[in-house]
């Protein structure tokens, strides 16, 4: 992907490939690039200029994120009659997923308010310092046989108008031990419908299941809802996210939480 900037009689007055959504297979020339999902022109960094905000829909057919769909986002600077890019920025955009849209990106940007803090805190201090709001009526405590007894705690960060959801497992001691992003590239938790610590797959261990509604923008800017469920299985060495039975079913608005919990229980052949 590059970008070309040219004036009213085509001549070309800045161009550049070196934009973030080049490097997602590293040394290569072929991306996968698959469209360009938005461009956005504004002030970003509050000095009068009109920067550029580039969001690219990517999508891999091989390594860790084989058949995975996601965006990755940049911001061009003006300067001087030029522009330029912040790889810093640019990184932590993406690596901390506000890479979603152009209000995102300007709300870290030009507002400092980031996401970061969801992936890096280590006690539920830091959390709450940070303004994460717990969503209490799903919040509680459970057992888990490999890791002890732990505090179930979902909850929303605020970026915009949208509220990026995130799930910890806290430690008697106020340690975050585990997390979980069942959101992963959607743009908004629509609504939580349930979320429940059981033995899944019948090993003796208790797994986490998450219902949950997310929202997304469309192609032509309509607002489009998933009902999604999550299953994180619990190993010897943590959790491990379900491959088989979310590949195979499909939720509807029909399912509960408890009915979704059968239907996983029966897929790997057991019941209780």
């Amino acid at each position: 992907m590059a970008v070309f900037l040219a004036d009213d009689n085509g001549q070309i007055l800045y161009k550049t490939d070196q934009l973030e959504a080049n490097y997602c297979y590293p040394g290569e020339l072929r991306q996968p690039i698959e469209k360009l999902a938005s461009v956005s022109f504004q002030d970003v960094d509050n000095d009068s200029d009109t920067d550029i905000i580039l969001i690219a829909q990517c999508h891999n057919d091989r390594g860790d994120y084989q058949e995975k769909s996601y965006k990755v986002g940049d911001v061009l600077f003006q300067e001087d009659g030029s522009f330029y890019r912040d790889y810093r920025i640019s990184d932590k955009i993406n690596r901390f997923d506000m890479n979603k849209n152009p209000a995102c990106i300007l709300n870290f940007v030009r507002d400092g308010r980031s996401t970061e803090f969801l992936y890096t805190a280590e006690t539920y201090g830091e959390l709450l310092s940070h303004n994460f709001r717990v969503i209490e009526e799903q919040s509680y405590t459970r057992n888990f046989e490999k890791l002890g007894k732990m505090k179930v705690v979902p909850g929303v960060y605020r970026m915009v108008e949208y509220d990026v959801f995130m799930i910890y497992l806290i430690d008697e001691q106020g340690n975050i031990v585990w997390s979980f992003q069942p959101m992963e590239d959607y743009d908004n938790l629509y609504a939580l419908k349930g979320i429940q610590g059981k033995d899944l797959d019948g090993d003796g261990f208790k797994d986490l299941v998450v219902f949950a509604k997310y929202s997304y923008e469309g192609d032509f800017g309509e607002l489009l809802v998933d009902t999604v469920c999550t299953v994180y299985y619990q190993r010897t060495a943590g959790f491990e996210k379900d491959k088989d039975f979310t590949a195979n079913y499909e939720c509807t608005e029909e399912d509960t939480l408890e009915a979704l919990v059968g239907k996983i229980r029966a897929y790997w052949g057991w019941q209780t």
